[in-house]
């Protein structure tokens, strides 16, 4: 995982934490920059194991068909 914390509480509460201000630079497809990804689904720790989630958080680059810059 990039910039990606996660924590459950006793509540069963799931609480997710990404700094905004980190860069991974470009995506694959160049329309925006990676700030946070779990890379894929990936599985809650201990009993919740059979609770997947998949995150991704970028800056948009680009918009529209004809790619122009997001200002």
């Amino acid at each position: 995982m990039k910039n990606v914390k996660m924590v459950v509480d006793k509540d069963n509460v799931l609480t997710i934490k990404v700094d905004l201000s980190e860069d991974y630079g470009a995506s694959k497809s160049g329309k925006s920059t990676v700030i946070a990804s779990t890379e894929g689904n990936v599985a809650l720790d201990g009993e919740l194991s059979n609770i997947k989630i998949g995150l991704n958080v970028y800056k948009q680059l680009y918009s529209g068909r004809d790619w122009q810059p997001v200002v």
